[in-house]
Order: structure tokens, then sequence, then C-alpha cells
């Protein structure tokens, strides 16, 4: 029977028995000393007298296939715990400082990884995941898998994550082959995987010549809970019991009702559990309900003990937390799924290492290297600290190897430092731009506003079939191409000019129309290039704030009211990203008569989920530009071509400032073959709008507050846990963008498919 005890009779359940362990190092001490001296010899007598090996061979051949079901389970795991362990890696970094100090890291897999895998009553192929997929993230080449009785799934997964063979080896003197290398198991250099006793101390004996991930002892888990079902309270404390007779399970609460329910609960499982034998004995020997004054209580003795597992019931209790080897938060986040398949890694530090490291995770299989290049003046910025500290220790040689170069060089490295190139004061002064990260290709791209399923079948046709290699080495021609789009726009060829997407339009207009110091007025936030080369080109930068309060809605008495005679160029996105914000014609009629001298840029990027153009006034209105993009609805972002409309002078002097050939052959191609499938685009045009009906339909059931939209996506608000659900999402592969940096508490949402977006609200409703 489950126990229910005070905190002040806890103190024991803080003292973990260690003595097997120490047996266990007597016993296999002799194996390691043997199988370091003999090799092969020593392995095969070993494996023989424990496991019943009688083969010639310990490699043997992966392969074989996974039931149906049981490959879609793998398929789901496998595709969780590459997300997650993607995520946990290390990035390549540097930055400069402006002393001429080149500072960073650089981030390499280890040479080699080798895996252990226990085969006790069930196979752990779930472990064999765990273990190798991380290390395959991380980039290590050479993975060798241990297993003294690997079953067939446990074959046929192997195969499935690329492992030629599995060496059929175990305990110590599997570990020790691993650590020592042998005639057939090549020494490696990190050793991961769990395993009984013996195996952990065989780790423990080994790790002072060969690194491994942590000694793990019995399995464990705490529960702190106030209000829980203690229902499902029972069932996870019997699920970590099921492992082992040495397992435990501790429940903290501060209700006595809650610690009896759970007592019940507790007995009547067992009664049906197949695995009764083992749970019941961890159950009564090393397990409890603790009864805590209060919850500080409570989390003053988990981080004494840092548990394997530890599962809360609140959110708001995980500041609290210091140590533990895995966090599971809130009632549906139960210990069984972070076993299997949500992602993390299910080897853990037990035995309170947790009080010094988490999880067995991809950054285990990687070294990160410092790197550091000074300049001349850096060296000499630093030289009077560096020969001080040096000299105080006593190290006059590290003294002297600095002042050597300053004495030879001291000439040319203050030539150096006057001639080293300086970048314009707009270029010091601009705020730097992040594009989309990367590794986004096989993931749910809700992220920038891209088409979501790819661009028209035609355009891929079209790109195959652009073999001519005159084609290719010869600079682009235009004519024709111009001549076709310039027709599907409704406008005359020298009204129009093509762009390397909206981007170097918006260069364009800056470099043509800007003098230093003019005024360029753009809404905030908005389309984050207007800045960029508005700031590049040295224009002074009037910004327009959206205003959350009135829902974010166009306000144009504020706009015109920034208008005057220092107004170069208003560049505005109609509808707006992220704020989603149409403009009506009437408004920007307005906006265009009371600039008449100033550029006044609508960016139509999302025109075909919308019903608002002005393309049709350019005959009108002298200072009126219009640009398309063909990277939203024709799905060509990675193309990169785009239009811009104007008065045929405005467009003499743009083509004056462009470089001849800025777009290239295949865009053209690609450009001409997306506007004649016209239902291709219809297509997806419809369904996106339809989607994004449907998204505001599940966000007023979500009770999810966000704002009306005339382009392909949705910005909504989700308060202070923004970032959280955006990483939480990533995790199951859906990308999304956070704007709480612009206006607080929001995300913004592309719309695609129905199946996509459907996607996406289910992921969105479990971690909310």
């Amino acid at each position: 029977m489950l126990r229910i005890i005070d905190i002040d009779q806890a103190g024991k359940l803080l003292s973990r028995n260690n003595s097997r362990l120490d047996s266990a190092i007597e016993t296999v001490k002799p194996i390691i000393d043997d199988v370091r001296l003999r090799g092969d010899a020593a392995l095969f007598e070993y494996a023989k007298k424990f496991d019943d090996f009688d083969g010639s061979s310990f490699a043997v051949k992966t392969g074989g296939k996974l039931s149906a079901e049981l490959l879609n389970a793998v398929e789901v795991a496998a595709t969780n715990i590459r997300a997650f362990s993607q995520s946990q890696l290390p990035r390549n970094n540097y930055f400069t400082s402006p002393d001429g100090r080149s500072v960073g890291q650089v981030v390499r897999a280890i040479d080699s990884v080798g895996v252990y895998v226990p085969a006790g009553s069930y196979p752990l192929i779930s472990t064999l995941m765990m273990a190798v997929i991380p290390a395959q993230i991380a980039g290590v080449k050479s993975i060798t898998v241990v297993c003294p009785k690997p079953s067939s799934e446990m074959l046929a997964l192997a195969a499935w994550l690329g492992i030629e063979y599995i060496m059929q080896i175990g305990g110590a003197q599997a570990i020790a082959a691993l650590a020592y290398g042998t005639e057939s198991i090549s020494r490696v250099t990190r050793i991961v995987g769990p395993g009984n006793a013996f195996v952990a101390a065989a780790k423990k004996l080994v790790s002072v010549d060969t690194a491994i991930d942590f000694i793990a002892g019995p399995s464990e888990i705490v529960i702190v809970a106030d209000k829980h079902n203690a229902k499902w309270i029972a069932a996870d404390m019997l699920a970590q019991c099921e492992h082992d007779v040495n397992a435990s399970a501790i429940l903290l609460t501060t209700s006595k009702t809650l610690a009896e329910q759970v007592q019940l609960e507790v007995t009547e499982q067992l009664k049906s559990l197949s695995t009764k034998q083992i749970a019941e004995k961890s159950i009564s020997a090393n397990s409890a309900a603790v009864i805590c004054p209060d919850i500080e209580t409570a989390f003053r003795f988990v981080n004494s003990l840092a548990p394997e597992h530890l599962s809360i019931e609140n959110a708001s209790w995980l500041d609290q937390v210091q140590n533990a080897g895995s966090i599971f938060v809130g009632s549906y986040s139960t210990e069984a799924a972070g076993d299997y398949a949500s992602g993390p890694n299910h080897i853990l530090p037990t035995s309170g290492l947790a009080s010094l490291r988490g999880g067995l995770s991809s950054a285990d299989f990687v070294k990160v290297i410092s790197v550091q290049q000074l300049s001349p003046q850096a060296l000499k910025n630093l030289a009077p600290s560096v020969t001080t500290l040096a000299r105080a220790e006593g190290l006059e040689a590290h003294a002297r190897s600095i002042e050597i170069r300053l004495n030879t060089q001291s000439g040319s490295a203050v030539a150096s430092d006057s001639a080293r190139l300086q970048p314009n004061l707009a270029v010091k002064n601009m705020r730097p731009y992040s594009p989309p990260s990367q590794g986004r290709a096989d993931k749910m791209r809700l992220d920038f506003n891209e088409n979501t399923v790819g661009c028209s079948p035609q355009v891929i046709d079209a790109i195959y079939r652009l073999t001519d290699s005159n084609m290719i080495s010869m600079y682009p021609e235009y004519s024709q191409a111009q001549n076709k789009i310039a027709k599907h726009f409704g406008v005359n060829t020298e009204q129009m000019v093509f762009t390397n997407g909206t981007d170097e339009a918006i260069s364009l207009l800056v470099n043509t129309f800007i003098e230093p110091g003019g005024e360029l007025i753009v809404m905030h936030p908005s389309y984050a290039m207007y800045r960029f080369y508005g700031e590049l080109g040295s224009a002074k930068i009037v910004e327009v704030d959206y205003d959350v309060k009135q829902r974010l809605v166009f306000d144009l008495e504020k706009l015109l009211a920034k208008i005057n005679q220092n107004t170069a160029a208003i560049f505005l996105a109609n509808p707006n990203n992220p704020t989603g914000t149409a403009i009506s014609r009437d408004e920007i009629i307005k906006i265009l008569n009371a600039a008449p001298h100033s550029v006044v840029l609508i960016d139509e990027a999302y025109v075909e989920f919308a019903d608002i153009s002005v393309l049709d006034l350019i005959n009108e209105y002298t200072n009126l530009v219009v640009s398309r993009t063909f990277s939203k609805a024709y799905g060509m972002a990675g193309i990169r071509f785009g239009c811009m409309f104007s008065k045929s002078e405005n467009i003499a002097w743009v083509r004056k400032a462009q470089s001849p050939y800025s777009v290239n052959a295949v865009a053209v191609v690609a450009a001409c073959a997306a506007i004649e499938d016209k239902a291709y685009l219809a297509s997806y045009v419809s369904e996106v709008r339809e989607c994004r009906n449907f998204v505001e339909a599940e966000f007023d059931r979500l009770g999810i507050k966000y704002f009306k939209s005339s382009g392909n996506f949705l910005l909504f608000d989700v308060g202070d846990r923004a970032k959280e659900i955006r990483d939480q999402l990533a995790l199951s592969r859906v990308l999304i963008r956070d704007r709480s940096y612009e206006i607080s508490g929001c995300l913004r949402v592309t719309i695609g498919t129905k199946k996509q977006m459907s996607v996406f609200i289910q992921e969105l409703e479990r971690v909310l």
C-alpha cells in the first residue's frame, strides 16, 4: 500500500541507497580489466556466460519491417524527437566588437558514439530512438549500437534509422568494449544509454577514460499537486513503479484528502495491472504520498531530491523548480508521453544528478569551440591588461608575446587601424533585419506569409524546359515577357519595370527619389524593408503608429498630419503586414492629393487576398507607384520576382537607377508561366480566404482575440505566453511568427489550406 506521511518524516526519501552500485562496481571491475586486456576473447566468454551467446560474430545485420501500426507510432515519435533535438543544438555564433575583437564559437560533432540499449523483459525500442536520433541530428558520423538481445522490432527500427548493424553484446563487457575497443568493436568518444546496476557501475569505472552521459540509477517520479485528478496521479505513479522494484513515485501535496484518494486509487488500479508484481513492491518500499504545509515546502523538497521526472499541476509553479531531469506541466502532460513521443529525451539523470544537468540532448554530441581573432588595434587595447595579469602570475613569456608584436609592428598596427574600412553613418546606425530561420523546408511554414503549398505546376514545368544553354549563358532579355506581363496587369510596358522582388522596388524608389535627410513616412508596425532601405539611403524615417486600442484600424488623419514640405515619400502596404489592415481607395486618394510632390508607394503584396487595388489609378496620379510581388499568392518567394508600376516618366527614372539585369532569366520564365495558370491561383486564393474565415471562427470558439485581416495571415493576441506558444508549436513542426516585440502579446499565423489550418488549430489548442 502507498504510505501517507508528513513532510518531516520524508527525510529517508532523500537518501538514495547506493549500496547496489557499490556492490556492482566490485563485480564489474574485473570484467572491465579483462576485456581491456584480452579484447574479443574475453567478450565472447562473458557473452556466453551471461547471455548464452554462442555466435561467431557480435555484428547482427539490421533489417525487417515494422508493423503498420508500429511504423506509424515510430514516425510520429521520431519526427518529434528530431524537431526537439534540432532546437537544442548550439549554433555557430560570431560578433565583432567596436575595438576590433572578432569572437565567437564553432560547433562540431564528436567523432563517435556508443549507444547501449537494454533488453530486459521488453525491447526498449524507444531508447534506441532517444539515443540515436539526437546523435544523428548533431552530425555524429559513427554510431555503434550494442544490445544483449536485439528483437526483430529493434533490428527493423535500427535499419529504419540508418544503422547497419547492432552489436549483440551487453552488460559491463559491452561498456568496456565501447570504452577501450576490441578487435570487433571500435572505441567510441562517448557512451550513452541506460542499463541495470552493472551497466551503471561499468560506465562509472570507464568514465575516467571515455565520456559518458551519466550514471543511471532506479527510475523515479515526483508529482506536485493540490487539486489534481486522483486516478490520473495514481496511474502516473504506477507507470513509474512498474519499471523496477527499486523505482520510486512520490506525491507532494498540501491536501490530505487528495493523498487519501490517491492511496485508494493505487490499491484499486494495482488489482488489474499486469506488472503488479513489480509495481506493488516499489510502491510499498520506495514510494509515498507526502503531506506538505504549503507549496513552497514541497518545492524545497523537490529541489533537494532533484528527481528524474517531475510532474507539476500548475505552470505558474515552474519558476520554483531548480533541479529536475524533465518537467511535465499540466494534467495532460503525462510522463508516459515523454517516454515515447512528445519530443524531449527520456534518457534522464537519476539519483540526484538532476541537480547538475538535464536529460540527454543533441548538445551532448557536439563540442562548442571558441574562436577569436584580434585586429592590431584590438591587441594594442588589450595589451596593458594582459601584460599586467601575466606578470602578476609570474608568466613573463606571456607578457612578452604581446609586447613583441606591438614593438615590432607598432607602426603598421596603427596604420592598419587607421586604414580599416568604415561603413557610412547610415549603415552604422540602421537596424539589422533578421530573415527567416534556416531548416524550414520540411515544416508547416505558417510564419512568413508564403504560399503554403507551392507554386503552380506550370511554373515548375517552364523551369524544367529552360534547358537551352544560350538562355543560361547570355544575359536575360525581357521584351517578350514585358509584353505578356504588362498585358496581364492591364498597363503599358513603359509603365512597368521588373524587379527582384518588392525589395528592389523599395530600394530603387529610395535611390531614385529621396535625397539624404528627406523624410520617409511609414506605418508602424509594417514591412521592415521600408525602414531598412530608407535608413540605408540616409532618409529620415517618420513613423505613424497603429493603435491597438483602435483595433489597428488605419488612422488617415494621423498620417495626413505627418505630411509636410520635407516629405519625400510615403510607403504603405495595402493590406498592411503584420496587422492585416486595409486602406480604402478613398483614403489612398486623399493621401495622393495631400502629398502631390511625394512618392506614394502602395505595396500590393497581398492584393490577391484583398478586394482593394489602385493599380488603375497610375494614369491619374503622377505621384502614385504600385508594387506587386510573385512571392505570396503565386508561391515564388525563392525566385524573387516582382513588378513596379507608375507613370511612364517615373518608370524611366527608375530604370536609369536600376541594374540592367537584376532579374534573372529563370524568374522571368517562371513569372510568365505563373500568370498563365489562372485556375491554380484562383483555387489557392479561394481556399485561403475560406480558411481565413475558418480560423477566425476557431479563434472565436477558443476565446482568442484577433484582428480582422485582408491578407493571407491573421494577427492574434495570446498575452505574455506569445514566445512560449510559438516555441511549443515549433516543436510540433508548426512555424508561426512572433510579433510581440512590436505589438504586445501578438503572434501572426499565415493562412494556408484547410488541412494545414486544422492542424494549426489542433496544436494551438493543445498548448494553450
